[in-house]
This record gives C-alpha cells, sequence and structure tokens, in this order.
C-alpha cells in the first residue's frame, strides 16, 4: 500500500517557515513550527488539499483560510504568530531590546562618561561627587586610559619648558635679532 493512500484518512500536518509553507499527505491549512501555536487540520473540515509536498504559494487561498475551532482543528492564530515573528523569542536578545527605554545613568560633569548614577548621584567611572579620582590597581587599562597625559595637561605642559629656564618671572627675553645699526 503506497505510503499517500495510508495517509488519506490521517489528520494532515504541515510546516509554515517564514513565507513559504510545505504540506505533507495533502493538508489544508498551515501550521507554525512554533509548538505553542501549531496545531493540526482534520481532512474532513478541508475536503481534500494540496498534493503532498506542495509550496504554499500555489495555494495562496487556501493557505490563508481561517478553520472553525474543532478538536482535530489546530490553525494557526494570525496575531500571536505577527507578534512571534516581529518580536523574536522573548530572551535577552534582539527581541528584548526594543523594551529599553529608561536611563540609570546620565553624563558626568567631571570626566564627561554616561556614568553618573541618576539616583545614586555617584559616578561609576571616576566616583564623582567624591574629591579623589576612583582608580583600581585591577584596573591597570582604565588607569592607562585616564592617567596624565591622556588630556589637555593645561599646567603641565609648559613646565619642561619653564624648567630649562630656571622658572624665571617677570623678565623680558632678550632680542636674538641682530640690531642693522651696529
Amino acid at each position: 500500500m503506497p505510503i499517500f493512500r495510508w495517509l488519506e484518512n490521517r489528520p494532515r500536518i504541515g510546516f509554515s517557515f517564514g513565507a513559504s509553507s510545505f504540506f505533507f499527505g495533502g493538508m489544508a491549512a498551515v501550521a507554525s513550527l512554533d509548538y505553542r501555536n501549531l496545531r493540526v487540520t482534520d481532512p474532513a473540515q478541508v475536503g481534500g488539499g494540496p498534493p503532498p509536498f506542495a509550496p504554499a504559494s500555489t495555494l495562496p487561498r487556501l493557505a490563508r483560510r481561517r478553520l472553525p475551532s474543532h478538536p482535530f482543528s489546530w490553525s494557526l492564530d494570525a496575531k500571536s504568530s505577527a507578534q512571534n515573528s516581529t518580536m523574536g523569542k522573548a530572551g535577552k536578545g534582539t527581541g528584548s531590546f526594543g523594551k529599553r527605554r529608561n536611563k540609570s545613568h546620565s553624563s558626568c560633569p567631571r570626566c564627561g562618561r554616561r556614568s553618573l548614577h541618576l539616583q545614586k548621584g555617584v559616578c561609576s567611572a571616576c566616583g564623582y561627587p567624591a574629591a579623589r579620582t576612583r582608580r583600581y590597581n585591577w584596573g591597570y587599562k582604565a588607569i592607562r586610559r585616564k592617567t596624565t597625559g591622556t588630556g589637555r595637561m593645561r599646567y603641565m605642559r609648559h613646565l619642561p619648558r619653564r624648567f630649562k629656564n630656571g622658572f624665571r618671572e617677570g623678565t623680558q627675553a632678550v632680542s636674538k635679532k641682530a640690531s642693522g645699526s651696529d
């Protein structure tokens, strides 16, 4: 006995992969791979169906057809499937990033990073408003990013030149131009 004759009186099952659906044994409604929304179709309600392994694009009317509720009739709920396809699974990944709209940190007035906790009022990067800058020896790379020489050094950049000249103040430098009258 061929397998398809044996399947004639059995409930037909199909799977949809996004836009394309596949039908096994003459199923007339689309079922989802999401097992929470999977429903099996009774062939008596549908009245036949497509040939085995036919893509859903060949039968657009049949694929969009909504079946009545019946113990053997499992169909795909359109609302839940659209929500699942756009939001993804309810994990920590892409689907959950759309729900992130609250900020816990703002920009710090001392270091400029977005590390100032709004409720605590303390910067997690530099320790503001504490007078001593936050620094730990286990974070040697962080120390390297924030150490002397990585900023403007508005005072210290002039020290080597002032040291060379003996920290002179209140004097006028001697002109090195040759006078033309001599």
